[in-house]
């Protein structure tokens, strides 16, 4: 880390080699908020799903798409649900990953836990649902919520 984002601060390791996560809902809570506790500084944030089961998020996605003339910004809000109902979210704003030092790992599927949104994924890994298509579009993985389709890459 150190090497990669060119700051001698990032050290989220003890001086004999472990790693230092979270491995309590308490300290999930600390390290997972934008203005990150010291105590929670240079961590892994490991936050578990069991810590926010009851968590309910519901989105309202369109029938039929709709278009706009200009971007717009969804913020830290969902972009999309994939077809087994786990949102697609945006990238954490760096700045505040790089002013903590901290990092949430994702896991296979793309995806971790965040306090605010549950469990989502920040990137399509081929591990869920795909509904493969008869045009040229590669297979459909879900809807963004504007109600277009979000697809698979083409050349996987």
């Amino acid at each position: 880390m150190i090497d990669f984002y060119n700051d001698d601060n990032w050290k989220v390791y003890r001086e004999n080699g472990t790693v230092k996560y979270t491995d309590t809902k308490e300290g999930c809570l600390a390290a997972a908020k934008p203005d990150v506790e010291e105590a929670y500084q240079n961590y892994c944030v490991e936050c578990l799903p069991d810590y926010f089961k009851d968590q309910v998020t519901t989105y309202v996605i369109p029938v039929t798409p709709i278009y706009f003339n200009e971007s717009q910004s969804f913020g830290r809000n969902a972009i999309g649900v994939a077809f087994n109902g786990v949102n697609y979210d945006p990238p954490a704003p760096t700045d505040a990953i790089l002013a903590a030092h901290t990092i949430a790992p994702l896991d296979d599927h793309g995806g971790h836990v965040n306090p605010n949104g549950g469990y989502h994924y920040h990137a399509a890994t081929g591990s869920t649902k795909e509904v493969t298509q008869t045009d040229l579009h590669s297979a459909i993985i879900g809807y963004a919520i504007d109600g277009f389709g979000i697809y698979s890459l083409l050349d996987k």
